[in-house]
């Protein structure tokens, strides 16, 4: 690989991981930040664990219902 290659690579790396900061919903003053990314990473786990024990038990409720 040359120079030419590795700036590319950066760059697209750069460009990926402002893409996933925006999707986090991180703004742009905190974007490349590792600490806030990965805060909000485990934010959306949390939130993606709570949903599915709601759903867990709404499915749970209608099944014990008879529904």
């Amino acid at each position: 690989m040359n120079v030419t290659d590795y700036k590319s690579m950066f760059e697209q790396s750069v460009r990926a991981l402002a893409s996933i900061d925006l999707a986090l919903g991180i703004g742009e003053d905190g974007c490349g930040d590792l600490e806030q990314t990965l805060f909000a990473i485990e934010d959306l786990k949390i939130l993606a664990r709570r949903g599915e024990s709601l759903a867990c038990a709404v499915m749970t409720d209608k099944i014990g219902r008879g529904v």
